[in-house]
């Protein structure tokens, strides 16, 4: 693991810092995850899909260790009888993962969309997302994302 210092300089009462060409800021709010003095790192966005369903979510907004902010979307893309299913799930550094709630979207062309967070006070180390097709027309398939790394780890 390689440890870096981060160099801090307080300006007009917020804070930011820069390190490795990233630039890290405060955040006040955020789905009630940060605190003032919370930094966050804006990462990618993950997407799993299967014939008919799609899962994925904004670029993700790290809160520092132990949480993440984004937009999940979870779309039915195909006409075939069966919903579209999605949800997140996140690992901590010891490797357990925690999975969310499903949310469906019912329909060719429907769509379910939501501004949400993941939390965990053992730390958010990744997340991901599964997608699934479901229903009683055709067998259930499901698919993962890659998992989405926490740069502060």
């Amino acid at each position: 693991m390689v440890k870096v210092k981060f160099l801090t300089t307080r300006i007009n009462a917020g804070l930011l810092t820069i390190a490795v060409g990233t630039i890290l800021t405060t955040t006040v709010g955020g789905a009630g995850l940060a605190h003032a003095d919370t930094p966050t790192m804006t990462g990618g966005a993950v997407e799993a899909y299967t014939s008919g369903s799609t899962t994925q979510t904004s670029r993700i907004t790290w809160q520092w260790k132990y949480g993440a902010t984004f937009t999940l979307l979870v779309a039915d893309t195909k006409a075939d009888g069966v919903h579209a299913t999605g949800r997140v799930q996140s690992e901590s550094p010891s490797g357990a993962v925690t999975s969310y709630s499903w949310h469906s979207a019912v329909g060719a062309g429907a769509e379910y969309e939501n501004s949400t967070y993941v939390k965990n006070s053992s730390g958010v180390w990744a997340m991901r997302v599964e997608s699934c097709r479901v229903g009683a027309a055709l067998p259930t398939i499901c698919s993962y994302s890659t998992w989405a790394r926490n740069g502060f780890y």
